[in-house]
């Protein structure tokens, strides 16, 4: 809360390196994810914390993924 303030307020920008999501989630208006191998994936955090997604980049079931976000399978699975 107090780096968007700052921000604001400042008409700064911020850099926040982290190796929390929850955290870079609620922080973010933008996030920069980097993949083991060079590549990366710049977006809205809403756009990027998919289960699919991050089974990508971390190179898990996407199951363990959804468990780990608190979110149901869908229908069928």
């Amino acid at each position: 809360a107090l780096l968007k303030k700052l921000a604001v307020e400042k008409s700064l920008g911020v850099c926040l390196v982290s190796h929390d999501i929850s955290l870079a989630a609620a922080s973010a208006s933008r996030l920069l994810i980097l993949k083991k191998g060079g590549g990366s994936l710049f977006g809205a955090p809403a756009d990027l914390l998919k289960s699919s997604i991050l089974a990508g980049v971390y190179g898990l079931k996407e199951e363990s993924v959804r468990l780990f976000l608190g979110v149901a399978a869908p229908e069928g699975v």
